[in-house]
């Protein structure tokens, strides 16, 4: 995981939620990475239920196949939002993995 982790370039972390979710979302934010999120990269959307977990990213070929290998929808990005970067993950354990190694919302 941790070449795969670390071929992603050019991360972009963000999260939408329910407003509802939010608090509990700040509270596990601020456990796992030991500061609070920027809500600047948590998007409010309170026709969902829950959260989703976005993270948009540039890679190699071998990364991108590594991440579908280990079973990750990766989506292709080539219109529409977040299109800047190629590929799209939506996945909450990555997520969390992402900040339990040191990355954040937004830029990274």
């Amino acid at each position: 995981m941790d070449k795969l982790i670390n071929g992603m370039q050019n991360l972009l972390i963000e999260c939408e939620m329910p407003d509802s979710r939010k608090q509990r979302f700040r509270t596990r934010y601020q456990a796992a990475a030991g500061h609070a999120p920027n809500e600047a990269f948590m998007q409010t959307q309170n026709n969902k239920w829950g959260v989703e977990y976005r993270m948009y990213f540039d890679a190699p070929a071998d990364i991108v196949d590594g991440f579908r290998d280990a079973g990750f929808n990766v989506e292709a990005r080539a219109t529409g939002y977040g299109s800047e970067r190629a590929y799209r993950i939506n996945d909450e354990e990555l997520f969390w993995e992402l900040i339990a190694r040191g990355r954040h919302l937004g830029l990274n």
